[in-house]
């Protein structure tokens, strides 16, 4: 590996650390609602709240990110996610009142909206293209680190005494301040530096990325995809002409990711352990266990997406997760849903996440918006499917009262069975093409379905 290719993935890595505060600040709540329900005596309707008040914030923060990448910059944003992340957790871990804790929680979402789209923007425009499958996935693999990570700590901080959700909250000041930190040493995303007409400055950071014998050949390739746009997307450009056709593939993605039920699972995992027949403390472990297959396939798809390609894996995935809700679904019915095979199937339906749209869906969003629309269109597309997370999460402990365990899994497996069908028909293959070459070859496919 080149002194060139390690700078790039340093580079990549740090940001992708932001996904670890992602994974972190989002699953950390599983561990602190059984607590919580009691300490704030919430209802369903509070509780389930308490489990999405992050996702209300996350929608904010996609809504603002677009924009604010757009004008200040990838690294600016990222660095004030940092800071968001930190104010979370110590806000979080002090609250007495219900809604502080809630403003506390919603804070952290805004982190969780803006990094969400950020570090995969800036990593798909640093990364070289037969790297650049791995390395956007490195931000899928902090998350679920950070994911797994939670859900260990909230196992070892169970103990600890009745402020035991306090520290499983505030642990997460730590890794913020170190992210922090580290992102300032970062450059700014070269795309984005040519955008503001600072080509002297962009060449700089290419030269440290790719050399100085590809630095000027990249650079014209970098300018001339933005010849002739308007600068930044507006709204409405999204939805009309020949950007239409991506964005709804991107959204529709989303979508089918989120209803999946994959936030379900990953806030409400040690209550559904428990509804299993797991006593506490081993619905906490059961949930450990599920953060470190989540971990394990993430590294496996990672390996894969540039070696098989993003299309072959978000079909399989979808497939491993139909499968799984199916036996879900079915072992309810059946008046089994207990033991070792709910933990089997949960781990199955972790797994085909982690190996297709958990880390595909990110990576191709990256790669199929052109330069110029990149960072409104991603702001858009994950506002909505953060409002899917939302009705997911916040609608859980009431879908499971009202129609079941078995209808609950059951609707998500139609979501999965339609992943397979649209990834068939409407996804492209981008593996080894330039951003550049992608947005091409998209962009003409969609003038000429247009035609």
């Amino acid at each position: 590996m080149t002194n060139k290719l390690l700078y790039t993935a340093y580079i990549s890595v740090v940001v992708a650390l932001g996904g670890f505060l992602l994974g972190f600040d989002f699953s950390v709540i599983a561990g602190v609602l059984p607590f919580i329900e009691g300490y704030f005596n919430l209802d369903a309707a509070r509780l389930g709240f308490a489990a999405a008040n992050v996702s209300y914030g996350a929608v904010l923060g996609t809504i603002a990110a677009g924009p604010a990448i757009h004008r200040l910059g990838r690294k600016k944003v990222l660095v004030a996610c940092a800071l968001l992340y930190a104010a979370s957790a110590v806000m979080s871990a002090i609250a007495t009142d219900l809604t502080f804790f809630n403003v506390s929680r919603i804070i952290g979402g805004l982190a969780i909206g803006a990094s969400i789209i950020t570090a995969p923007v800036y990593v798909a425009e640093v990364a070289p293209p037969q790297y650049r499958g791995r390395l956007v996935g490195l931000n899928q693999f902090t998350i679920v680190l950070g994911i797994s990570v939670a859900y260990f700590s909230n196992y070892f901080l169970l103990d600890i005494g009745e402020d035991n959700w306090r520290w499983m909250l505030g642990v997460e000041a730590v890794p913020a301040a170190l992210y922090f930190l580290l992102l300032l040493r970062v450059p700014e995303s070269p795309r984005w530096l040519v955008m503001q007409g600072r080509e002297v400055t962009a060449r700089e950071v290419i030269e440290r990325l790719v050399g100085r014998a590809q630095a000027s050949s990249l650079l014209q390739d970098i300018q001339a995809s933005l010849a002739g746009s308007p600068g930044q997307a507006r709204y409405r450009e999204l939805f009309t002409g020949k950007l239409a056709r991506v964005t709804a593939i991107a959204i529709v993605l989303g979508l089918c990711q989120q209803m999946s039920g994959v936030n379900a699972v990953f806030s409400y995992a040690p209550m559904i352990f428990e509804q299993a027949g797991a006593a506490t403390s081993a619905a906490f472990i059961s949930a450990a266990v599920v953060g470190v297959v989540n971990l394990l396939a993430t590294v496996i798809a990672i390996w894969s997406m540039d070696r098989f390609g993003r299309r072959p894996l978000l079909i399989a995935g979808a497939a491993g997760m139909t499968f799984a809700h199916v036996v879900l679904a079915g072992s309810a019915l059946a008046g089994h849903f207990e033991g070792y095979l709910v933990l089997a199937a949960i781990m199955l339906f972790i797994a085909s996440f982690a190996l297709s749209v958990g880390p595909g869906y990110w990576i191709l969003i990256s790669e199929i918006l052109p330069n110029w629309a990149r960072g409104i269109a991603i702001s858009v597309i994950q506002a909505i499917t953060s409002m899917a997370s939302i009705i997911v999460v916040q609608l859980f402990p009431w879908q499971v009262s009202t129609v079941g365990i078995a209808g609950t899994f059951g609707i998500y497996a139609l979501f999965t069975v339609f992943t397979i069908v649209l990834v068939q028909r409407y996804v492209p293959e981008t593996k080894g093409k330039s951003l550049e070459q992608i947005q091409q070859d998209l962009l003409a496919r969609s003038g000429a379905t247009q035609s």
